[in-house]
């Protein structure tokens, strides 16, 4: 994935941090799924009860965030992910 975006000028999606912190230095743009789902948000691609189901869903499956269920849309506001 970060070779791919290396060679096509690409943007690269994870929550790997070795692979953020190498894409980085290697100068491959990295963003997060839940900036990516803030993004959403911000330009109302997602309604905010869409987004909090999705990051929901993703807790569910196994996903490791910095809150719990129901807590996504409280913590993009406080981190300013969705001004």
């Amino acid at each position: 994935m970060l070779a791919y975006a290396a060679a096509h000028g690409a943007t690269a999606f994870t929550d790997d941090q070795l692979a953020v912190q190498v894409g980085r230095e290697h100068g491959v743009t990295v963003v997060r799924t839940l900036a990516l789902v803030a993004r959403g948000v911000r330009t109302a691609l997602l309604t905010e009860p869409e987004a909090l189901r999705l990051v929901d869903d993703l807790i569910r499956a196994g996903g490791r965030y910095p809150f719990g269920g129901g807590e996504f849309m409280a913590w993009a506001r406080s981190k300013g992910l969705l001004t």
